[in-house]
């Protein structure tokens, strides 16, 4: 009998695609990322994921499963007027 997959969810704030070294980066960007990179060769590796310019929206899409827009945050609180 097959359990539930084990999930690791990393979300990081201010991260380029090209900054870890699973995506092309790591030592060449002046930071090797070993344990990250070892985690994406053994697992699933995500190469698309759009979101918001502020992490606001990202992180209330993320904890609620809704587009952030129906969370009411689709600015970042610093940013409303």
């Amino acid at each position: 009998m097959q359990g539930r997959p084990n999930t690791v969810f990393i979300l990081m704030d201010n991260l380029g695609y090209g900054e870890l070294g699973a995506y092309g980066g790591g030592i060449i960007r002046g930071a090797a990322t070993p344990r990250v990179d070892r985690l994406a060769d053994e697992g699933t590796r995500l190469t698309n994921y759009n979101v918001e310019a502020k992490c606001t929206p990202s992180r209330s899409a993320i904890l609620t499963g809704r587009f952030s827009i129906r969370s009411g945050t689709r600015l970042a609180e610093a940013s409303k007027d």
